[in-house]
Formats: C-alpha cells, sequence, structure tokens
C-alpha cells in the first residue's frame, strides 16, 4: 500500500540549505555575495585563536544552511503593541502587514551586518565568562546552545541586552544552571496566556516577550531567547508528532549538560514526561469501566534544531527524504533522554532503497516518519531507542510516497518487542466503544460527576426535597437514570455534590417508549451565585452539541419544570466529551493492518457500542464513522478492551 505523506511540523522547522560536505570559511564567504565584506569585517574583528574568534568563525561556517523572514510585518506589530491601548491580537487583520510587503526569506550570510555578529558574539561571550554556571558549560556546548543569534526563521533583531537587563533578576544568587533553568522555565510559563497568538509570520524575539502568548512554539522559543541571554546553555527538541495522540508536532526547552544529557522540569526520578504531556487520573476507575483511560500523550523519538548540521551532512535527495528530515540542522536526540526502550531491531520486506524510517500513525496521514531506520542487512533494520512504549512500523519513502516495509511492532520499555501481524486462523469477536483514545482529561472531568443527586420536590426552591438517584461511581458520557413516577413532583434538579462542578453538555428527557419528550413540555432553569434567567442554560444544555458544556465555578444546581408532564421515564444526562464514542445510528466501517488497511465492512450502531465477529486476533485495527468526524486511532484488542496506540 502507498501512503501519500504530508506535512505535519512547522514549516520553521523545515528551511535549510543542504549542500556542503563540511564546514568552510570560503564557502560562506563565497555565499554572502554583495555581504562578503560585512562577513570578513567580523571576522576580523578579534584577535586570531581568541574564544571570541572562534566563537565567530562557528557561526559563519555554519550560518551557511540559515536563513531568516525579512523582519517589516513584525517591526509593525511591535509599533501597533506599543501604541495601541489593550491590544486585542484576536482584533487585527493580519492582511494588512502583506498587502504593503510581504515577508520573504534571506540567506543571513547575505544580510547579517558585521556589527550584528560582534555585537552577539561579544555578548554571548561575556555573560558566559561570568555567570557563576560557566564550569558547566563547555566551549562546544557555548557555541551551539547559548551562543546562536536565532532559533529557526524568525527575523533577526537585537534581543540578548534587552532580555537580559528584563529576566536578570531571576538568576540573582542562583548559582547553579539547573536552578536557573527551573527558575526562568516556571516564571516564564506561569505568565504565558496560551494560544492567542495567531499572527501568521514567525516572530522575532522582541515581539515574542511583547506578546507573551502562543502555542508551544512560540512559549518554547521566547524561553530559549530568555535563557540563552543569561547564559544558560539550552535546545529546541520536539516530537514531529505525539505517538498515540492528535495530529500535531509539539515543541519544547531542554538544558543541554556537557555530557550531553538533557534536564527537563517534568523529569522525576523514576518517571519522564514531556511538558503538558502528563495528567494523573484524580478518580477512582471501576475494574468493570470498558475504556482504557490513557494519562501520557506519548513522544516514539524526539528531534532537535540546532545551529549546526547533522553528522551525515551529505546532499539531500528530495524525492527520498520525508520533509521533516530535509533540515540538515535537525539531529535525533532520543538517546539523550532517558530512553525507556532498547535498541530494537525489526525485520523488513523487499526494500529498494536504504531511505527507511521508523513511523507512528497519524490520523489525517497515516503511518508518519519520526525516526530513521538504519539497515543494518539486507531484511532487518535498527530503529534506536523509543523514549515510550509505541507501535511503530518501517516504511520506505520513494517519489514522496511511504511504503510498508514490515509489520506493526508493540516496543516495549523493556527489551521486548511485540510483533502485530494477524491471525486469520484463530479470530475473535470484538465489542467497540470508541473510535480515538480515552485520555484522562474526560475522566477528570467527569469525575466531577461522582455524588451529583437527582432530586424532586413539588417546591421550586426544593423545600422538602426527595433524593431519587446519586452517582457514585465514575460515569460515561451517556448516563441514563430511570425516574421512579410514583415519587415523582413537579420539579426535578440536579445537584452536584460540595466543590464539584460537572461539565454537563446535554439533558434530555425519555418517555417509556425511549422516545425524547418535545423540550416545549418542561423547562431547564438553573439557580446560583450570577445565574440570571435561562438563555444560557438552554443554550448549553439543549443545543444538540455535546462539546458545549454549562459550567460555573461556584455553587448551583440545574432545576426541571416538569409543569404536569409525567410521561417521564428517564433522564439522559449527556457530560461534555468529545463526540468520538460509537453512537446510535451513525454508519462505521473497521479495518485491520495487513501491508495495508482491510476492511471487515461497514454497519450502523444500534447502541453504544458496536461488535464485529470473526476478527483476526493479534492484529492493529482502526475504525471510522463515515458520516462525521476525522479523530481516529489505532489500537489493539487485549482482554475485551480497545489499547491505543
Amino acid at each position: 500500500m502507498k501512503i501519500l505523506y504530508s506535512l505535519i511540523i512547522p514549516i520553521f522547522l523545515l528551511a535549510g540549505c543542504n549542500k556542503p560536505q563540511g564546514y568552510s570559511i570560503a564557502a560562506s564567504l563565497e555565499m554572502a555575495l554583495e555581504n562578503e565584506g560585512e562577513i570578513q569585517k567580523a571576522l576580523d574583528y578579534f584577535p586570531e585563536g581568541s574564544d571570541e574568534c572562534n566563537a565567530l568563525r562557528f557561526l559563519v561556517e555554519r550560518m551557511i544552511n540559515h536563513n531568516s523572514y525579512d523582519g517589516y510585518a513584525n517591526m509593525e506589530l511591535c509599533k501597533l503593541i506599543k501604541t495601541t491601548e489593550n491590544f486585542d491580537f484576536k482584533k487585527i487583520e493580519w492582511d494588512f502587514l502583506s498587502r504593503t510587503k510581504e515577508p520573504k526569506l534571506y540567506p543571513d550570510l547575505t544580510t547579517v551586518s558585521a556589527d550584528y555578529l560582534i555585537k552577539n558574539v561579544s555578548e554571548a561571550y561575556d555573560t558566559w565568562a561570568n555567570c557563576p554556571w560557566k564550569e558547566e558549560i563547555d566551549f562546544s556546548h557555548f557555541c551551539e546552545y547559548v551562543l546562536p543569534y536565532k532559533i529557526g526563521n524568525e527575523p533577526i533583531v537585537e534581543w540578548r541586552t534587552y532580555l537580559k537587563n528584563k529576566y536578570g533578576f531571576l538568576v540573582e544568587g542562583v548559582t547553579t544552571q539547573k536552578e536557573a533553568f527551573f527558575k526562568i522555565y516556571e516564571y516564564v510559563n506561569s505568565r504565558y496566556n496560551g494560544p492567542k497568538f495567531d499572527y501568521p509570520y514567525e516572530q522575532d524575539a522582541i515581539l515574542l516577550d511583547l506578546a507573551e502568548g502562543g502555542l508551544c512554539k512560540e512559549r518554547a522559543y521566547h524561553m530559549i531567547y530568555i535563557m540563552r541571554a543569561l547564559g544558560l546553555s539550552v535546545s529546541l527538541d520536539y516530537t514531529p508528532v505525539w505517538s498515540n495522540y492528535g495530529k500535531n508536532a509539539h515543541l519544547w526547552v531542554a538544558l543541554v549538560e556537557n555530557n550531553d544529557n538533557v534536564v527537563l522540569p517534568s523529569y522525576s526520578k523514576d518517571d519522564f514526561h514531556i511538558d503538558t504531556a502528563y495528567e494523573p487520573v484524580n478518580y477512582p476507575i471501576p475494574e468493570n469501566y470498558h475504556y482504557s483511560v490513557d494519562s501520557l500523550k506519548k513522544v516514539a523519538k524526539i528531534l532537535r534544531r540546532s545551529f549546526s548540521a547533522r553528522e551525515e551532512n551529505t546532499d539531500i535527495d528530495w524525492l527520498s527524504t520525508p520533509s521533516t528530515f530535509r533540515d540538515i540542522t535537525v539531529h535525533d536526540v532520543t538517546s539523550s533522554y532517558c530512553s525507556v526502550s532498547k535498541n530494537s531491531i525489526i525485520e523488513i520486506q523487499n526494500p529498494t532503497s536504504n531511505s527507511l524510517y521508523t513511523c507512528t500513525y497519524s490520523y489525517n496521514t497515516g503511518w508518519y516518519p519520526v525516526g530513521k531506520a538504519k539497515a543494518i542487512s539486507s531484511n532487518q533494520v535498527e530503529i534506536g531507542p523509543l523514549i515510550n512504549e509505541s507501535v511503530v512500523l518501517i516504511a520506505e519513502y520513494i517519489n514522496g510516497e511511504l511504503i510498508p516495509r514490515s509489520d506493526p511492532h508493540i516496543i516495549y520499555s523493556t527489551e521486548k518487542k511485540h510483533q502485530l501481524r494477524p491471525d486469520t486462523i484463530n479470530r475473535q469477536n470484538i465489542k467497540i466503544y470508541r473510535k480515538y483514545i480515552f485520555s484522562s482529561r474526560w475522566i477528570n472531568r467527569w469525575g466531577e460527576l461522582i455524588g451529583t443527586a437527582i432530586e424532586t420536590s413539588s417546591f421550586p426552591n426544593f423545600i422538602n426535597s426527595e433524593c431519587l438517584y446519586k452517582w457514585t461511581q465514575m460515569p460515561y458520557e451517556v448516563s441514563h437514570v430511570e425516574i421512579d413516577t410514583t415519587r415523582l413532583k413537579r420539579y426535578l434538579r440536579i445537584l452536584p455534590a460540595k466543590n464539584r462542578y460537572p461539565t454537563l453538555a446535554e439533558i434530555q428527557l425519555r418517555d417509556k417508549h425511549g422516545e425524547k419528550i418535545p423540550t416545549t413540555e418542561y423547562r431547564i432553569f438553573a439557580v446560583g451565585e450570577g445565574l440570571t434567567g435561562d438563555s444560557l442554560v438552554i443554550k448549553s444544555l439543549q443545543d444538540n452539541d455535546e462539546k458545549t458544556t454549562f459550567f460555573k465555578l461556584f455553587p448551583f444546581w440545574i432545576g426541571i419544570d416538569l409543569k404536569h408532564n409525567r410521561n417521564i421515564k428517564e433522564l439522559e444526562i449527556i457530560m461534555r466529551n468529545d463526540e468520538n464514542r460509537i453512537k446510535p445510528g451513525y454508519r462505521y466501517e473497521l479495518f485491520y493492518f495487513d501491508n495495508n488497511w482491510i476492511s471487515l465492512g461497514e454497519k450502523i450502531s444500534t447502541d453504544d457500542y458496536i461488535e464485529y465477529n470473526n476478527v483476526p486476533t493479534n492484529a492493529i485495527f482502526l475504525i471510522k464513522n463515515l458520516e462525521e468526524g476525522t479523530e481516529e486511532r489505532i489500537f489493539t484488542y487485549e482482554n475485551g478492551i480497545q489499547i491505543w496506540w
């Protein structure tokens, strides 16, 4: 099966020249063109053989791989931020910047001035030479992780003195690099405002500091600039895609020590996870719960964007190289982390080249390359260590397409691995409840429903109320509460337990035939501090959207005026969810993987699960809702439970 490969990793990680077999000042000067005089002027500034001279040569030799956008758009936005009171990014029409001048990408060697290079080296070296942790950073690590004047393709600006003066107070009295790293990380992270930054261009260091907002990329860039301005040896590390979740890349900041080991705030003695990747389960889960719960967004391989090119610095053949690996400044640094798997060897079938890649699954592209696989024989590859237990597959990249060359394998945290070759002789019956990973974020939200009571009363203020039902354990997305009509009075209410705030999405009443009772025959309202009227409640609880919710951080309860209706048999509560469960009335199709995706047929669900009989064992599966939604993940089926990968 040919798998079309498309771009996920942000475009800023993909730029970079892919020419030289090695570094040389002569090659850089030649590439500088009309700017050669400026580069030579900088090279002549520092005494021959001095650390500063060697640092400048380090930059100039490697600048051949780096490009930057012109700074027009960023400068215009900086002006707006500084001159506009209560500046709001969401109200900006970004095309006003490109209408005047669309940002363009230029080789750094052709644009950077001698004064800029000299100042960057002088300020970086002075900071490193005088910081208390200088001995923790050798010269090679200083050059790679403190000295660079930029990270990606962002515009080149002067930032070191500005950021050092602004954030220097954070490291006053600090004597070790680790302590400085943790303090700066915590401070910047606590002040970051999340994904408000929808600016369409790559931001320079000053603009990032003014904005203090954005996605993981902006946060990582901002932290790195601040840390390097204060003399810390830090890198931009990332995963091209989570190996069990979503479809996006994730970027973070790592402190790089002289032995090349990394330090992260999320390290602990016995465990490791990338920042934002771990959410522990806060509520007990029943033993017979039919969802497996994942608390960790997993990473298979970790890559790093460095200023230097990787050692295998050869001409890149774009037709045999996925876009993630075309930039020769991208390095695989998985082994620098506390990897949990050993160096695994996987058997392959019929490769035609050495363009072999370790792939995990992404729902919008299928198998996605996250690491280079090293051929060690005509039918075996070495994939190196993995950070987390993952399902991987080896594929060959030919003419823009990934072609599977192995069975999927589960790589465990020990030396164990398990080959997922479908067994079509020994078959099984399976019951499927979801099409996408079930994460602890939903468990922790739904757990807030535990202790909630359903009460009835003859009075709207619930004097002399009577309890009809109470949640005592973890619910699912949908709860069906049977109502004892012999005890039912005019009013019902959903009363959360003290200090619990369940996120309800939909409320429906059903009659004895299971049919929905028209909303015109009853009224939903809410009681609580700051609540007036019922428009907000109706909008969120009766809008047929399971992703919207009524949620208030103060004591409240939700009431239902039944009026004169006594046909009620059931109260249906739907918690806020991702709508990836199996839903009645929808058409689904189940697949298993055996060199390509093989269909096991389409079915229309009549319940909150769907069953397939005579299904192969020892297989990786994928189920699709053919009518709505695109989120779906591969899973194995173990002891009656879907296990997500």
